[in-house]
């Protein structure tokens, strides 16, 4: 049986790692090696090798030989509409937060 709230909450922690998100970005774009995603993120090729395995085991990347080479893709582009839509949702918050902020300048001034 699925238990959608453990799921969602799994697929958020994968997604809460800053490394896996510029990993997934730039899977968006095209396929890449470990290597290639080492070299254009600046980190260690076991950070690289980590962060594939887990975004694997959560059904997100995928990978294709090619000769000696793995090219890791997206197996799902949705979560780049899932992303674009929480990064939405935390703009609109922010907005918010900066309206009660000038809202509560506005009621300082008149005291």
């Amino acid at each position: 049986m699925f238990d959608l709230t453990e799921d969602t909450v799994n697929l958020l922690k994968v997604l809460s790692d800053p490394t896996r998100l510029n990993i997934i970005e730039l899977l968006s774009k095209c396929t890449h090696t470990s290597a290639q995603i080492q070299n254009k993120l600046d980190r260690t090729q076991s950070t690289i090798s980590q962060q594939l395995k887990t975004l694997i085991e959560a059904n997100l990347v995928d990978y294709e030989k090619d000769g000696n080479n793995k090219l890791y893709f997206l197996k799902y582009n949705e979560i780049l509409d899932i992303l674009a839509n929480l990064r939405l949702f935390i703009i609109e918050q922010k907005k918010k937060s900066i309206e009660e902020l000038r809202e509560l300048d506005r009621y300082d001034t008149l005291f």
